[in-house]
């Protein structure tokens, strides 16, 4: 089993974000993080992010001083989703992928073509899909997912979700029938 630590702050400025990163570290009693995003920026903050004393520049510092591992960007705008993928920072994009939630394919789909992982949020639709069994399956089938990221409240449900990985076959008819 690997277990990758992934943090994600809403912060756009330098200060704000070297803060936020020391805290995590501290909080985690940790001195490395695997994957640091920025949390569902807009296009202007995008800008910000960005800017001379953007938050960026604090998490290329932590990259530099192997803090952080690598770093990444959420969103659940497509727009910005798009724009993500010709960040050259950009190396992981989270966004709501599900049964339901597919508009993000076309984008997740070039994901793989530039080498940037792909986490897949929301696999069950915000609770919405009541067989997750197959919704992780449907998620799974997909190479160009790199991680799947379901929320769990109990010990029954990680052992569930951890017997999908088992089963690497393809969907069957009568499962694409009731996705």
């Amino acid at each position: 089993m690997i277990f990758i630590l992934t943090i994600k702050s809403m912060s756009r400025d330098y200060e704000s974000m070297k803060k936020d990163i020391q805290i995590s570290l501290t909080n985690l009693r940790t001195s490395y993080i695997d994957i640091y995003q920025i949390h569902n920026p807009t296009m202007e903050q995008l800008d910000i992010v960005q800017s001379e004393n953007g938050a960026l520049k604090a998490l290329l510092e932590a990259k530099d001083n192997h803090q952080i591992g690598h770093i990444g960007l959420t969103a659940h705008s497509l727009e910005v989703f798009e724009k993500a993928l010709d960040l050259p920072w950009v190396e992981t994009i989270m966004f709501p992928f599900n049964i339901v939630e597919n508009q993000g394919l076309e984008f997740i789909k070039k994901c793989k073509e530039k080498n940037i992982g792909f986490i897949a949020m929301k696999p069950l639709a915000g609770g919405a899909i009541e067989n997750g069994t197959l919704a992780l399956r449907y998620i799974a089938s997909f190479d160009e997912v790199t991680l799947i990221i379901p929320g769990m409240a109990s010990v029954d449900e990680v052992n569930e979700n951890m017997a999908v990985l088992d089963n690497a076959s393809p969907l069957s008819d009568d499962e694409l029938k009731e996705i």
